[in-house]
């Protein structure tokens, strides 16, 4: 099945170089139009870009971002990225019609676009991109740890005192020192043992022990 009038012309157009052109076609600057043209661009209309040679769609997906260029930032549109990825046989082209995409147009605000060639890639960016996301919400959320672990540190005597191993265990959990002391300065490991808590003392002693100042 032929592409369709409008595609055929953006190929037209692409193949000649004449991108100017571009802005006379049915639709372009109109944000639904050109919306309506890239949801459509899916199925049987996508296949037959695919069967282009290399250099014809190298020439469409020019158009093509010209074309979605035309309504500036009026929202991300979606046929674009769906082009790029039939550059997957072969990268080096598909590179080289995203750089001159990046020169040219705008298409480049919403995604990255060489991500839709190598999703290897993507792959590695998105995961990069998580782990940083990541590293700040635990940066950011410092001042609360310590907030809450020297909350527990302050409470962690009386649960000893008491021989409370659930809340002595629950309040080394959100941070508590293991290393605090009693009003009279005597470790609370030496202290639970004097009390005959060997239990609680082997719990504050636990290098394992896992800290709400710590953990991630």
């Amino acid at each position: 099945m032929p592409l369709n009038i409008l595609a055929q012309d953006l190929l037209t157009a692409g193949r000649d170089g004449n991108f100017e052109a571009i802005a006379e076609l049915p639709g372009a600057g109109n944000h639904e139009s050109v919306c309506e043209f890239a949801w459509g661009l899916h199925g049987a209309q996508l296949e037959d870009v695919a069967s282009l040679s290399v250099h014809d769609r190298a020439a469409f997906a020019k158009a093509l971002a010209v074309y979605e260029d035309s309504i500036g930032g009026l929202g991300s549109t979606t046929a674009l990225q769906h082009v790029l990825r039939l550059f997957e046989d072969d990268h080096h082209e598909g590179f080289e019609v995203v750089d001159w995409i990046y020169s040219h147009t705008n298409r480049c605000n919403y995604y990255n676009l060489r991500d839709f060639i190598d999703e290897a890639a993507a792959s590695r960016r998105r995961a990069e991109a998580q782990a940083e996301n990541e590293r700040k919400n635990f940066e950011l959320a410092a001042p609360a740890r310590a907030r809450r672990a020297e909350r527990a540190t302050s409470n962690l005597f009386n649960a000893v005192r008491r021989g409370d191993v659930k809340a002595v265990r629950a309040l080394l959990h959100k941070g508590a020192l293991p290393s605090a002391t009693t009003p009279d300065g005597q470790s609370l490991a030496e202290y639970a043992v004097d009390n005959g808590r060997a239990d609680i003392a082997e719990l504050l002693r636990e290098p394992k022990v896992t800290s709400g100042a710590t953990e991630r």
